[in-house]
């Protein structure tokens, strides 16, 4: 697993030379880049990233859908240290939202 989108390159392009799978954990909101011509190459490669990841986790629900509305992409709510009784296991999640 990524610690987070700019470490999921390293992960992205495993996966693209290895065919290792790999899952990203965003802690951040994602947002439209303020510089224009680097945030548009970087949001294209943020975009790979999370596109091929197997998994995209985020820390928060807020956080979860700044992913979803900015590139159509479900990432799973992760809360860390917590262990939720009844919580789905990632294959459901992973199997409903691709």
């Amino acid at each position: 697993i990524c610690h987070d989108q700019f470490s999921g390159l390293a992960g992205y392009y495993a996966h693209r030379k290895y065919g290792i799978n790999y899952s990203v954990f965003i802690h951040e909101r994602v947002a439209v880049p303020k510089v224009h011509v680097l945030g548009k190459i970087w949001q294209s490669y943020e975009r790979k990233v999370l596109k091929n990841a197997k998994g995209v986790f985020a820390i928060t629900e807020k956080v979860a859908k700044t992913v979803k509305d900015l590139y159509g992409i479900p990432a799973i709510p992760n809360y860390p240290g917590m262990d939720m009784i009844r919580e789905k296991r990632f294959e459901e999640y992973h199997r409903k939202s691709r």
